[in-house]
């Protein structure tokens, strides 16, 4: 047993050999006829100082063999007080087995639940500001003249002053001034500020 350990000292590899030791010592134990073999077992495996102990409190909450084991020692031991103590110390572990899993369970509930909540939120948090922020642009480009939205539409085609002035067959002075009232209606400095409120 110690070999299986400490050849492969994996936690998949300790894992395997802890069920195969579980299952081996088990069989052993049945084998031997004697509720006694099985209990020394069982205080082996059961022991909160060794490392089988994880694994016993897994194996408690699925394995009959324990309360199998319980049934032959009254049967064989009736009114022996290990049979008493074994009864006991099985009742015991399986309601904190059962407790640990009842306790964890709602959590797991109420903290999906939460993360679903926050997403839903963060989306219409987003879809809202996303509606918010075309309703500011649509209500900023309104109040723009129609030379404005055509000079606006030029910074957002990322023409110069210059290539603007000749489409619009106007004065570059004329287009500064506009970009000028741009800046100021649009609450902006640039004209990259422009071409990203307005893309938006």
């Amino acid at each position: 047993m110690a070999y299986d350990f400490m050849a492969y000292p994996s936690a998949t590899n300790q894992n395997l050999n802890t069920k195969k030791w579980f299952k081996t010592l088990h069989t052993f134990g049945q084998s031997s006829e004697e509720p006694l073999v099985e209990l020394f077992i069982y205080d082996f495996l059961s022991d909160k100082r060794n490392e089988t102990y994880p694994h016993y409190l897994k194996d408690i909450a699925t394995n009959p063999y324990y309360n199998a084991l319980s049934q032959r020692l009254e049967a064989t031991y009736p009114n022996a007080g290990f049979t008493e103590e074994f009864v006991t110390e099985i009742e015991m572990d399986s309601q904190l087995v059962s407790a640990d899993a009842s306790r964890f369970w709602p959590w797991k509930w109420v903290v999906w639940s939460l993360l679903i909540l926050s997403l839903l939120a963060n989306v219409y948090f987003l879809a809202t500001r996303k509606m918010q922020m075309q309703k500011k642009v649509h209500s900023h480009y309104q109040q723009l003249t129609p030379q404005e939205r055509k000079i606006a539409q030029g910074i957002l085609q990322d023409k110069s002053n210059k290539e603007i002035a000749t489409e619009l067959f106007i004065s570059l002075s004329t287009v500064k001034t506009h970009i000028n009232n741009l800046y100021k209606k649009l609450g902006v400095s640039t004209r990259e500020e422009i071409s990203h409120l307005l893309k938006k």
